[in-house]
């Protein structure tokens, strides 16, 4: 499965957020998905006012909609096809996926 994840928080920051999500990346990649991140280091950045080892990244705005634009352009049915990969998947783990995606998602 092809992964889009998008976060303001990424490496060189050492935090709960950075390290969380190293070790997901790590595991899915693992587990045969294709993952794709987009982070500052992508762009060029300036740091965040009072806290310089954030880094904030500017006029991204073009690229990261490029992105996105790609997922949206996703038919129903391959959105569809996707979700059930994803059930099957966790399915094993949860007991009630599509309960728990319907109580928060509304959409299973």
């Amino acid at each position: 499965m092809k992964i889009l994840i998008v976060s303001d928080a990424w490496i060189p920051q050492v935090n709960g957020v950075v390290r969380t999500l190293v070790a997901l990346l790590r595991e899915l990649e693992k587990m045969g998905h294709r993952v794709t991140m987009i982070t500052p280091d992508l762009f060029r950045t300036l740091p965040c006012p009072f806290y310089p080892e954030i880094r904030l990244a500017v006029g991204a705005g073009g690229r990261i909609g490029a992105i996105i634009g790609r997922v949206l352009a996703l038919t129903d049915g391959e959105v569809s096809s996707l979700l059930s990969t994803v059930l099957s998947d966790y399915r094993t783990r949860h007991k009630d996926i599509r309960g728990i995606f319907r109580q928060n998602y509304a959409m299973a």
